[in-house]
């Protein structure tokens, strides 16, 4: 018999994007342009995605990325655009 572990719970949105998280999202998109490898597109999304997650979550943690995928799901995003999300967060972390 399988025991499932209570889901996390869903982030609250912050009032303001620290300071600190400024930072490392400009450091981010400085990174991708850099790269060449991406277009665009790709960058605004990117920017936007991560932009997304630091309005939920203070810190880069697997734990704040799990809620904050529950989250995106509470407030009834798509699954492709869930995983379009996952995917920034994945090139960010």
């Amino acid at each position: 018999r399988r025991i499932s572990k209570p889901k996390e719970s869903p982030l609250e949105k912050n009032s303001v994007l620290s300071e600190k998280n400024k930072a490392l999202l400009n450091n981010f998109i400085l990174w991708l342009t850099d790269k060449n490898d991406f277009s665009v597109n790709t960058i605004n999304v990117y920017y936007y995605s991560i932009k997304m997650y630091f309005e939920y979550a203070n810190e880069f943690t697997l734990d704040n990325v799990k809620r904050f995928i529950d989250t995106m799901g509470c407030k009834g995003f798509s699954p492709s655009t869930i995983r379009l999300r996952m995917t920034a967060l994945e090139c960010f972390g």
